[in-house]
């Protein structure tokens, strides 16, 4: 009888010491999850800066590209005419010495 009951505290003894271990496992996943939580929450912020950052950068590189277009167009505008004018100066030096 007492080898009975000597078994059955040990076996009670290790269930509670199996219990014990899996609350302390339980508590320690637990906090990992809440620091992985937090690391979720930091990257998620950072993700969404850095999505504003690229967007405004993309609205300036399409804005500058607009400008140097139109900067381009004026500059070919501005050859043209200053081409037109050396035609008309030579065509009057020829006539004038003509």
């Amino acid at each position: 009888m007492w080898d009975f009951l000597y078994d059955f505290y040990l076996r009670e003894d290790a269930a509670r010491d199996y219990i014990l271990s899996i609350e302390n496992d339980l508590c320690l996943a637990t906090a990992a999850i809440e620091e992985t939580q937090l690391a979720f929450t930091n990257c998620k912020a950072a993700l969404f800066i850095s999505w504003q950052n690229l967007n405004n950068e993309r609205f300036d590189y399409r804005a500058s590209r607009e400008e140097l277009f139109f900067e381009r167009e004026r500059h070919k505008e501005t050859t043209e005419l200053i081409n037109q004018i050396f035609k008309k100066a030579v065509r009057s030096g020829e006539i004038a010495t003509g």
